[in-house]
């Protein structure tokens, strides 16, 4: 006797793993898709085509690795209003955008790699772009003006003072060592000079033949029994100012045996120690992180200077330094400035959790979460004030939240259904949060996958949303690789192949297009000029007055497209690659109502598709909406086509035409050969 089986699919869950066919017990599995491709899940439930990709200009100057960076930043206009223009980063160069208007400004030179860039990590100070790297001194891409000329922008060295001293390595030497007799303080506690009998102890020599006066700032004079002095500056050969770091018993001289200064100290930071990994703004202070010699190293500047990082008398107002619990596991790799700064490492993150003002006295880091994150990965602002990163294994997605009511962290996988879809491409900066525009209001979480594909996340886990589809962009009927992607304000920009031999296109997602690399252009006399982008390729055609498509054509090496026919001399049509959606449930199962019918022979019978706009559409196979964007279909309807039998029967949508694909939920009727 046959079963009616009526399981419906409102694909918020997107894309779930293999693993889980005809698993219909689980909550996820009539939310989710055994495939998702080139479509984004709605938080209202269903999935939409992506949007085509317009063509901005080729990407800049790259070397054979092909990396480049995208960052953006925001400035004032004459006029007061802000804007916000985005730099891409190639070889020794950098081109820039204006958002808004998604126009070319300018080019400049930067004299940074591109491998180099691709690994900064960065913050924006008002009229500067700080970025820091481990193996280079920080430095600054500083606008002036409005930034619209390549004469408006500078790169240089930031300019950091007073840099702590650390002991890298043991050197010390003693009173008797140094001949410096007996030394002198002028105080217990406080700043105080210290002065030796006899001698010159702190002659520049004794640190190095190279030495400098400035060389003896930072390192410490230990005395016994009891005391600790930090070195401020040398006044002479015999005579040191100091700060007072563990009070001294006396003003009694100190006898040559009882003091000792440890020449091992030196910046922190430096050529040879390396330089900060990762930056962030938090609390009036500026906080570096992570060095090649201390890995586990947080540094905060003064309150009143974020470049200055004295260490003062540890005073609210002065700098200071942390070192995370082990040097194994916390490798700082970023800093993100949230509720609390929170500090992500190899395999933990941890925040400052000190209440109210922090100061080098009660700053106190814990750990929020065991699972670190991969390097030069960022954790961006998401849904529910919470952070979404790549764990340092890339195999899964985690989210990181601050609970406001008990004043704590809490971290938990948000991948397990679709771990097939997790995997980061490269140790470059390839994973960014996009909030959406008016259409998708929507909190995405995206990176460049295995296969150098996008993968999006829609998430919004209070209605638990966590949908994974893959986004996969064309080129000349190729598939098309992408190596930088970056999203600011309501854009979504990207860097791929060009098709080209060589090229790379810069391109933004544009809810106005339907293909990839797409530009508009205006038919004259039944042909477009102009295509030197294009040239050589076979392109589609769609027609922008009323989205019809007009199909495939080629373009010329001169950069020349005929169609054919006048109709439509003077209309513009949108020329680009392109791309079809393509969606497929689950194997239809019945689990919460009949029982499995896992194994037993089924026939779709009846398929209810609730669209919001469908202008092409093909079901298992059978077109069953054919009509141009303007003729699209926005009404439910019902599908009576026979699907034949099958054991594990599925309902793929796709398309054969590039054009609008809307889908709000469908419910699915089978039969079952009991």
């Amino acid at each position: 006797m046959a079963v009616t089986l009526c399981p419906q699919f409102s694909f918020t869950a997107g894309q779930l793993d293999a693993n889980i066919s005809q698993r219909g017990d689980l909550q996820q599995y009539y939310k989710g898709l055994k495939k998702a491709e080139n479509v984004m899940v709605k938080l209202t439930g269903g999935v939409k085509r992506r949007y085509g990709t317009k063509l901005l200009r080729a990407a800049p100057t790259t070397n054979a690795d092909k990396e480049f960076r995208i960052v953006d930043y925001n400035g004032f206009n004459a006029d007061g209003t802000t804007f916000t223009h985005v730099i891409v980063f190639g070889q020794n160069t950098a081109d820039v955008y204006d958002v808004d208007t998604n126009t070319y400004l300018c080019s400049f030179a930067t004299g940074k790699s591109a491998s180099l860039m691709t690994q900064c990590d960065y913050e924006t100070d008002r009229n500067k772009i700080i970025f820091v790297h481990e193996t280079v001194k920080p430095f600054a891409v500083t606008w002036a003006n409005y930034g619209t000329q390549a004469g408006d922008y500078t790169v240089a060295d930031l300019d950091l003072v007073n840099i702590p001293d650390y002991e890298f390595v043991a050197n010390d030497k003693t009173g008797t060592t140094l001949g410096g007799g007996t030394l002198t303080p002028s105080g217990v506690t406080g700043y105080v000079t210290l002065t030796a009998s006899t001698g010159t102890p702190f002659a520049n020599s004794n640190i190095s033949p190279t030495a400098t006066d400035a060389d003896w700032e930072g390192k410490k004079i230990i005395i016994s029994p009891v005391g600790v002095v930090r070195i401020v500056s040398k006044k002479s050969n015999t005579v040191v100012l100091g700060y007072v770091e563990r009070r001294i018993s006396s003003t009694d001289a100190i006898p040559a045996a009882n003091w000792t200064v440890e020449i091992g100290w030196e910046p922190i930071i430096s050529a040879t120690r390396g330089y900060p990994r990762t930056i962030a703004f938090y609390a009036g202070r500026m906080y570096f992180g992570g060095t090649k010699s201390i890995p586990n190293l947080l540094m905060a500047s003064t309150i009143e200077d974020n470049y200055d990082f004295d260490l003062g008398d540890a005073s609210d107002n002065d700098g200071f330094y942390e070192l995370l619990d082990s040097r194994d596991t916390a490798h700082i790799y970023m800093l993100q400035s949230r509720n609390t700064l929170e500090i992500y490492c190899n395999e933990s993150v941890y925040v400052i959790a000190t209440a109210g003002f922090i100061s080098p006295v009660n700053v106190k880091v814990t750990r929020a979460s065991s699972v670190g994150i991969t390097e030069r990965a960022e954790a961006p602002l998401i849904s529910d004030g919470g952070s979404v990163y790549i764990n340092n294994d890339e195999n899964g997605i985690y989210y990181l939240s601050y609970l406001f009511d008990v004043e704590s962290y809490q971290s938990q996988t948000i991948s397990q259904m679709s771990s097939e879809l997790v995997s980061n491409s490269s140790s470059t900066f390839n994973t960014i949060a996009w909030k959406g525009n008016d259409e998708f209001k929507n909190n995405f979480f995206a990176y460049i996958d295995g296969d150098d594909n996008v993968v999006f996340i829609t998430i919004l886990l209070s209605q638990e949303v966590i949908g994974f589809t893959k986004l996969i962009f064309k080129h000349n009927g190729n598939n098309s690789k992408i190596y930088a992607i970056y999203a600011t304000k309501d854009k979504f920009y990207l860097i791929k192949d060009s098709g080209l031999a060589g090229g790379y296109d810069f391109v933004c997602l544009d809810p106005e297009c339907y293909l990839d690399s797409s530009v508009t252009a205006t038919v004259a006399a039944g042909a477009v000029a102009g295509l030197t982008r294009h040239a050589s390729t076979t392109v589609d055609v769609i027609l922008k007055t009323d989205g019809s498509y007009l199909g495939q054509f080629s373009v010329d090496a001169g950069g020349n497209l005929n169609l054919g026919t006048n109709d439509y001399d003077g209309q513009d049509v949108e020329i680009g690659y392109g791309y079809l959606a393509s969606i497929e449930t689950l194997p239809i199962e019945d689990v919460q109502r009949i029982g499995s019918s896992i194994g037993k022979e089924k026939i779709i019978s009846e398929v209810f598709v609730n669209p919001e706009s469908v202008a092409n559409m093909t079901i298992n196979g059978y077109t069953i909406i054919d009509t141009n964007n303007t003729n699209a279909v926005t009404d439910s309807f019902v599908n009576r086509t026979q699907y034949g039998w099958s054991r594990e029967q599925t309902i793929r949508i796709s398309q054969t035409k590039p054009l609008a694909l809307s889908i709000r939920n469908i419910q699915v009727k089978a039969e079952v050969n009991e």
